[in-house]
Parts: C-alpha cells; sequence; structure tokens
C-alpha cells in the first residue's frame, strides 16, 4: 500500500471524507472542510438540486 492510499484510508477511517465509489469524488465532513479552505485548497460543492438528482 502507498503512502497516499494509506492517507486516504485514514482518512475514510475517521469520517473526514467519505468514499463514494467514484476515484478523485468524495464526500467531506464540515472539519475536513474547514481544514481544505484553511490551507488554500479548492473545493467543488455540487448544488443540492444535482446531489438530489445523483444520490437521493
Amino acid at each position: 500500500m502507498d503512502m497516499q492510499t494509506s492517507f486516504l484510508d485514514r482518512l475514510f477511517e475517521s469520517g473526514l471524507l467519505i468514499d463514494t465509489g467514484i476515484d478523485g469524488l468524495y464526500g467531506r465532513s464540515g472539519i475536513a472542510l474547514a481544514l481544505f479552505h484553511h490551507h488554500g485548497l479548492d473545493v467543488k460543492q455540487w448544488p443540492a438540486s444535482v446531489r438530489k438528482a445523483l444520490w437521493g
């Protein structure tokens, strides 16, 4: 297991990220979003209507 995979696994296990089954597309917790913004990372958010259409 490489370092990146291990780090992603830890993020999933902690509940900071949620695995959607699609590579590179993750759900995230409020804590994760705050950390991403604090570190200047660009986070794309789906509008509510798109989220509902895709995931119910």
